[in-house]
């Protein structure tokens, strides 16, 4: 929501705001630190909220992501695609 109508216009429609994605990803890295779905989508999302500001943390998760052994095809999807973004 950040990333489509600004932060601002985000925080006082929908509260959304850009630290609670640091937040909730790193409680849910705190729950399954080897998943590669949580890790991938924490990147992305950083990279959505913060944009290039915070462009060398996504990469850097992205890696971890990349790094992990997937449990099930839809982790392996995961997998593929971080490795597909550090590249």
């Amino acid at each position: 929501m950040i990333d489509k109508v600004g932060a601002l216009m985000a925080a006082f429609t929908y509260g959304a705001r850009r630290t609670a994605v640091t937040e909730h990803f790193e409680a849910a890295r705190a729950l399954h630190p080897q998943s590669p779905v949580v890790l991938a989508e924490y990147a992305r999302s950083t990279v959505l909220a913060f944009g290039n500001l915070h462009q060398g943390r996504a990469h850097q998760i992205f890696g971890e992501a990349a790094a992990c052994q997937p449990a099930d095809a839809l982790e392996r999807l995961d997998v593929e695609w971080a490795l597909g973004e550090i590249e």
